[in-house]
C-alpha cells in the first residue's frame, strides 16, 4: 500500500470524526500500519498529509474585496449567495476603486459583482454601439 492512500484515508477520517476522536483514531491507524508491516512508510505518510493539509489551505481561502467594509451578516449574505463551504477561510480587503458591490475570490474562481464591472461594461456598450 502507497503512503499515500494512507495519508487520505488518515485526512478522510479525520475530517470525519469530531476533534476529540482525533487521538484515538491516529493511535487506531498507527497500529494499523505496523501490524500491515507498513511501518516505514510514516514519514512519508507525514509529508503527504503536510502536501494534502498545504493544498487544502489555498483551495480553501476565500478572499471578499469590497468598496467600503462589510459587516458578518454581510459576509454571510455574500458566502450564502454563493454556495461557498462554512469551513471556508474568508479574507477581507477593501478597495474603493471597486465603487460598490464586491469580488469574491477563490483559488480557481473570481466572481465580480462589483459596480466598477458593470459600470465599465455600459461604457463599453455605449462606446461600442
Amino acid at each position: 500500500m502507497r503512503a499515500t492512500t494512507y495519508a487520505q484515508a488518515l485526512r478522510e477520517l479525520l475530517a470525519a470524526a469530531p476533534k476529540s476522536e482525533h487521538d484515538g483514531l491516529i493511535e487506531r491507524f498507527a497500529a494499523t500500519v505496523r501490524r500491515n508491516g507498513h511501518a516505514h512508510l510514516f514519514p512519508a505518510i507525514v509529508r503527504t498529509l503536510e502536501r494534502l493539509a498545504q493544498r487544502h489551505a489555498r483551495e480553501a481561502t476565500l478572499e471578499i474585496v469590497t468598496a467600503e467594509k462589510i459587516t458578518h451578516d454581510e459576509r454571510e449574505k455574500i458566502l450564502a449567495a454563493h454556495s461557498a463551504p462554512k469551513d471556508r477561510v474568508v479574507a477581507e480587503r477593501v478597495d474603493p476603486s471597486l465603487v460598490g458591490g464586491y469580488v469574491l475570490r477563490s483559488r480557481s474562481q473570481r466572481i465580480d459583482a462589483s459596480y466598477k464591472r458593470t459600470l465599465f461594461e455600459l461604457y463599453q456598450h455605449i462606446v461600442n454601439n
